[in-house]
């Protein structure tokens, strides 16, 4: 039987040389030292937790984009609500206040020796004239024409309806081309910028604003300012609470993963500036 001698052992723990003319025996190797072996560890740490980070980035984008179509789906629904509407105030409501406009004229011709009650009848046919305006109003706001032909013919056709209804005027530009983007992304948009204009036109104590919008980096800016008496953003909460639509915008659009700025100081007029990203990392709704 060969004896072996053994190498010396160093202070880390690693085989020194063997001596000449000796080998190392069958089946025994260096141990590893306690540094390689912690250094080991931590790769395969490092290693697990880099696996579930990408794991939860990636359940996160799905969530993101889930509640994006939902958002989505949620405006187009709505969209889809105010178009029934408006047909029941077209095709009903309207036929039948001109129906009965038409019955008091019939009414009022028979009775023109009646004096007081042809006056009665005019004016029961201003109000019926009236409540046509108001109908027919109302169905372009729900469901304005133009939104069939894109976001910047129904802005166009918003902006003009301002202007006739309430005498508010909307300064209107567009900076660069707009990218094509989905319908449900179109009603969104539409529904945000007439809330924001709407919100002008009621608290900013002005018979003007400006709207513009532009593409960059895959994201759609929409700003809506102006010059009015301006508020305490401090304030701000109070105002949501007490059901403002601006809580139903930044509640949409955060949920696009896009964001509402405001700026504003008493006296010193509002700006609210709408970041939406348009890219579609999922299928969007069409």
């Amino acid at each position: 039987m060969r004896l072996h001698s053994m190498p010396p052992v160093s202070q880390d723990g690693q085989l020194g040389p063997f001596e000449h003319g000796t080998s190392i025996p069958p089946g025994l190797t260096a141990p590893a030292s306690a540094p390689k072996k912690k250094q080991n560890i931590q790769d395969a740490s490092k290693e697990q937790l880099m696996t579930e980070v990408e794991a939860l980035e990636q359940r996160l984008t799905a969530q993101s984009d889930e509640l994006r179509q939902t958002t989505l789906q949620l405006a187009s629904a709505e969209q889809r609500e105010r178009d029934r509407l408006a047909r029941i105030l077209h095709d009903d409501l309207q036929q039948l206040l001109l129906a009965a406009k038409w019955n008091l004229r019939s009414v009022k011709k028979q009775l023109r020796t009646n004096r007081p009650l042809c006056e009665e009848l005019s004016h029961a046919i201003q109000m019926v004239d009236r409540s046509i305006e108001i109908s027919r109003s109302l169905s372009r706001d729900l469901s304005p024409p133009a939104l069939d032909s894109g976001l910047l013919p129904a802005i166009e056709q918003l902006v003009e309806h301002f202007q006739d209804a309430y005498g508010f005027s909307v300064r209107f530009s567009v900076d660069g081309t707009l990218p094509e983007i989905s319908n449900a992304l179109r009603d969104l948009l539409f529904q945000s910028i007439r809330e924001l204009l709407f919100n002008a036109a009621k608290h900013s104590g002005q018979n003007h604003a400006e709207l513009r919008l532009r593409e960059r980096q895959g994201v759609i800016e929409i700003v809506v300012s102006d010059e009015g008496v301006g508020f305490d953003l401090r304030e701000l909460g109070h105002t949501i609470a007490k059901g403002s639509g601006l809580l139903g915008i930044s509640t949409r659009i955060r949920r696009m993963s896009g964001q509402l700025n405001i700026e504003t100081a008493p006296g010193a007029g509002a700006t609210f500036r709408l970041l939406v990203p348009w890219g579609s990392p999922t299928k969007e709704t069409s």
